[in-house]
Parts: structure tokens; C-alpha cells; sequence
């Protein structure tokens, strides 16, 4: 599977992304169900370069949330043996979590949760 990550008109490919994780949930604070509910993102992959998006993902997760800069259209595109497989496009989302690990070798890689902003989240979409 290979993937394409757009953040804010920057792309990532390659090994750049190396899995993706859609999840929808109900929010934490209700009881029962209800019509509120998150969309977001859980995606991997590796460091390629300081001055890449990859690079730059650090200095977005510490944007406050009252900054309209935390806010930014994400896509991401599921390709398999050349096809489409799945798209996803969260059009304001904002960072939940933000992780880097580095492996024996040094290799640097990067976790990062993404949530569609809960006023706008029928906005987000899945395709193939």
C-alpha cells in the first residue's frame, strides 16, 4: 500500500507515510448515544528530511487552538497496485497527538492523530 499525505497544500509520499488509521467515535463527554461524534486520522510514518512536511509536523502540534494556524485541510490518499484504494479529507483538522521515535539505526519516524474541528466534522470525507 502506498500513501499520499497532503497537509495544507504540502505533500508527502513514499515511505514518508507508512500507515494510515481512519476512526470515527462518539465524544467523551456524552452519555449514551447521541449525534456528537469525532473523525480523525492516526497516521505513521518516517522523517525524511528537517526541511520536509514530515519535518514540520513538530512545529504544527504546538500551535494553540485558539490560533486559526492549528487548523488545516488534510488528505490522504490510499493507493494499492496503482488504484485508488480510499481517500480521506478532513478539511479542518487539528493535532491531538504528536510523537517522534528513533529506531537502533537513528532512523527518525513520527506518529500523528489528527481530528476533523468538532464545528465543521460532516464536513470530512471518505471515498475510493
Amino acid at each position: 500500500m502506498n500513501y499520499s499525505l497532503k497537509i495544507d497544500g504540502s505533500e508527502l509520499t513514499g515511505t514518508s507515510v507508512t500507515s494510515v488509521e481512519l476512526i470515527t467515535e462518539l465524544a467523551e463527554d456524552d452519555e449514551g448515544y447521541t449525534q456528537t461524534y469525532h473523525v480523525g486520522l492516526k497516521i505513521r510514518g518516517n522523517i525524511v528530511s528537517e526541511g520536509s512536511l514530515s519535518g514540520n509536523l513538530f512545529s504544527w502540534s504546538l500551535v494553540p487552538s485558539d490560533d486559526p494556524q492549528a487548523y488545516k485541510p488534510v488528505e490522504v490518499a490510499c493507493v494499492h497496485q496503482g488504484k485508488s484504494y480510499r481517500n480521506y479529507k478532513l478539511p479542518k483538522a487539528f493535532v491531538v497527538d504528536y510523537a517522534e521515535e528513533h529506531n537502533e539505526s537513528g532512523e527518525p519516524s513520527y506518529y500523528l492523530f489528527v481530528k476533523q474541528k468538532r464545528s465543521n466534522v460532516e464536513t470530512a470525507s471518505v471515498w475510493k
